[in-house]
């Protein structure tokens, strides 16, 4: 059967009218009458299996997904036919001899299609493994490269593909164990498949391959157990309400995007509303808008993306825009700058957004997503602490705010009941509070390794503790993070954070906030280590350059006491970044070690 046959028979998508993400926007008739006041708690599933043919037993009309692709059309999936379709996969991979356990790669932009592929596997009891899909030709090889590498390493039994993949991926197959290719036109057909009973607890659910910032990407193991956790705490702790949607754009592919956007939310019963993330770096109004008219209550994002939103879109884009049913605007995935929490809560408090949304959260794929969050009513927590005492003593002693010489940190709140955190030295022994130290994570919560690397989940599961390599310190029972252990600049047997040379650079007007990157390059003549802030900048001409060169080296000496040793002024989009948009501070210092990143400024200016 065709798709194009399968669609008449079984509505996949409701289409609706192509939307305009801006000013005159009003709100989706189905989500006029959701209460922004509080109502009432919304319990989780017993597990994905079971939610997913639950929700289509007990409103099976009602939307699941709500899909805004990067032409601004808007469609939607009931719950009978997210049901039905995610049937009709299951029976098209047990066809081709996929199991229950078996490991799938899904590689798809985000829409309908990767959304019922997942659930497909979550029928079949099958483990899928997303995968970035190649989003220029020029990024073809790579992932082929990529899909070869986790096929190897993971075993997968099927590729699932978009369409414009399907001969990239059968090349790929054939040099693997040539598993079966299928596009979504392959999982069309009769949705009689019998489901296989729920996956035992320990079984796996997915498998998520890391961004790969200071390292190789690794795949994470991720049961059923430690999802349903996860999910059962951010629920808790966020206080889902129903009726709440939850609304993201980041890639299915990155954990904050698949199971804080998705599967946390969806196992609680709230509708998901999808947007492509290339639809957001376009346009990052897009998200914003698709706020208001859906009315979307839960939406995280890297602080990246805050700060996208402050620089690129103008007043006159947000006439009439609401955002008061966002009740919690999550910040995590990366460094969290104070600055850009506190402006984008002055600029978008106007427009409706609700005081205490702004929720900054820390995790890692390794502890599913999430690992501690701070109370949802609750306003964000910044410390300030002396540089001097911290970058010497690794003590984050407090300061007045208006200290010239201070850092700021923010909170990110405390771990989920029945986990555990604590701050431990380089021997691995607890340390006090206001004591920096390695971050250190156990629960219920925990991977069950990386796939096919036992030496390196030895080397991050200790004793029952996941060693995260992230720095911070504990101040009156809440975390504050403070850099990563590996990418610590080392200058006259002072520490110094990256993230706070990076955010000092990028308040300088023609720097780009969110692409610059500091790092510590040893130099044998001082015996020690110089200083090196690598600045993406659209500025041209000598002069231009010169001026934005001295000018980040007077902020950087300002906000943190160390002045960079050089300054490398790039092209735009010259950093390398993760597939999730984190920069590589590690490639970047070998890049330009190895003098491959082009130079803007002229060596004598």
């Amino acid at each position: 059967m065709t798709r194009e046959k399968f669609m008449t028979t079984i509505s996949f998508v409701r289409a609706g009218a192509a939307l305009s993400l801006g000013p005159g926007l009003g709100v989706h008739p189905e989500r006029q009458a959701v209460p922004i006041a509080p109502g009432r708690r919304a319990a989780p599933a017993p597990g994905l299996h079971d939610a997913l043919r639950e929700r289509a037993r007990a409103a099976p009309e009602a939307t699941a997904f709500y899909f805004i692709d990067t032409d601004e059309r808007l469609s939607t999936l009931t719950n009978a036919a997210l049901l039905a379709h995610a049937r009709a996969a299951a029976g098209a991979l047990a066809r081709r001899g996929v199991g229950s356990g078996a490991r799938v790669l899904l590689s798809f932009a985000t829409g309908p299609d990767v959304v019922v592929a997942l659930f497909g596997c979550v029928l079949l009891g099958a483990v899928p493994i997303l995968l970035e899909p190649p989003f220029a030709s020029k990024r073809a090889l790579s992932w082929r490269s990529r899909a070869a590498a986790i096929l190897r390493g993971a075993g997968a039994r099927a590729l699932i593909v978009e369409a414009s993949l399907h001969e990239q991926a059968e090349t790929v197959a054939r040099g693997a164990a040539a598993p079966p290719v299928l596009v979504p036109a392959d999982l069309a057909g009769s949705d009689d498949f019998d489901d296989e009973p729920a996956p035992a607890p320990d079984a796996l659910a997915f498998i998520q391959y890391t961004s790969g910032t200071t390292s190789e990407p690794r795949g994470v193991m991720v049961s059923h157990r430690a999802l349903l956790a996860n999910a059962r705490g951010i629920g808790e702790i966020s206080g889902y309400r129903e009726g709440e949607l939850s609304l993201g754009w980041l890639p299915l592919h990155h954990d904050m995007g698949l199971v804080g956007v998705v599967l946390a939310p969806f196992l609680h019963g709230l509708p998901v509303a999808l947007l492509p993330p290339l639809s957001f770096v376009l346009r990052p109004q897009r998200w914003l808008w698709a706020m208001h008219h859906l009315r979307g209550a839960l939406s995280p994002a890297p602080n990246f993306a805050y700060q996208l939103c402050l620089g690129k879109i103008g007043d006159d884009q947000l006439a009439g825009l609401d955002l008061g049913a966002w009740r919690l605007a999550y910040n995590g995935a990366e460094f969290i700058d104070a600055g850009t929490v506190a402006a984008f809560r002055r600029r978008f408090g106007p427009y409706g957004l609700p005081a205490r949304s702004v929720h900054p959260v820390y995790g890692m794929a390794e502890f599913v997503l999430a690992a501690t969050f701070p109370a949802a009513d609750s306003e964000p927590r910044v410390d300030f602490v002396a540089r001097e005492r911290l970058n010497r003593d690794g003590v984050a002693a407090p300061v007045a705010p208006d200290d010239p010489a201070a850092l700021a940190f923010v909170g990110v709140g405390r771990p989920f009941p029945g986990h555990a955190m604590k701050i431990v030295d380089a021997a691995g022994v607890a340390l006090p509070e206001r004591v920096q130290g390695q971050i250190v994570l156990r629960g219920p919560s925990l991977t069950e390794g990386y796939v096919g690397d036992p030496d390196a989940s030895a080397a991050a599961l200790r004793d029952g503790w996941l060693c995260t390599g992230d720095l911070g310190y504990v101040a009156d029972g809440e975390l504050f993070v403070t850099g990563r252990c590996k990418e610590l600049v080392v200058k006259a047997g002072r520490n110094y954070h990256p993230q706070a040379l990076e955010a000092a650079a990028g308040r300088v007007p023609g720097a780009r906030a969110g692409c610059i990157a500091a790092f510590g390059e040893y130099d044998p003549a001082d015996g020690t280590e110089a200083v090196v802030v690598v600045v993406e900048t659209a500025e041209t001409g000598r002069d231009a350059l010169a001026r934005l060169a001295r000018a980040v080296e007077r902020a950087v000496l300002a906000e943190t006491g160390l002045r960079p040793d050089r300054v490398v002024l790039v092209a735009p989009r010259s950093l390398p970044k993760t597939s999730s948009g984190k920069l590589q501070r590690l490639e970047i210092r070998d890049l330009t070690r190895a003098d491959r990143l082009r130079d803007l400024m002229p060596r004598d200016a």
